[in-house]
């Protein structure tokens, strides 16, 4: 008599959840999951930080300055404008990491902008 190979049942909460990305790298949430998050945010802004984790800013903002330090910067000022304007966010089905790219596109503008005037 030939015996099946027992398969494990898991239970939905037993599952493992994938490990939350916390780089630079690109990690991308579905349309879902940020509208979730958002939510949250707006209960709660210590929410914010996961926003910040899953966002490829910095290495944006990097390759268009190429200083380091500078680049911590204008990542500092462009989430710290989303965190002031947060609450006021609409959503309307548009990854918020457009959002995100336009205020540091506009920080970084801003840089070069005032750099041309200074000299």
């Amino acid at each position: 008599m030939l015996k099946t190979p027992v398969r494990p049942v898991i239970r939905a909460s037993l599952q493992r959840k994938p490990i939350p990305c916390i780089s630079y790298s690109g990690c991308r949430m579905t349309l879902e999951e940020e509208k979730t998050l958002l939510e949250k945010i707006k209960i709660n802004p210590r929410h914010f930080g996961v926003l910040f984790d899953h966002n490829p800013i910095f290495g944006y903002v990097f390759r268009r300055v190429v200083r380091y330090s500078l680049t911590q910067d204008i990542v500092a000022k462009a989430f710290l404008k989303a965190f002031l304007k947060i609450q006021d966010f609409e959503w309307k089905r548009i990854p918020v990491s457009a959002w995100l790219y336009r205020i540091a596109t506009n920080e970084v503008n801003y840089y070069f902008r005032k750099q041309s005037t200074v000299r």
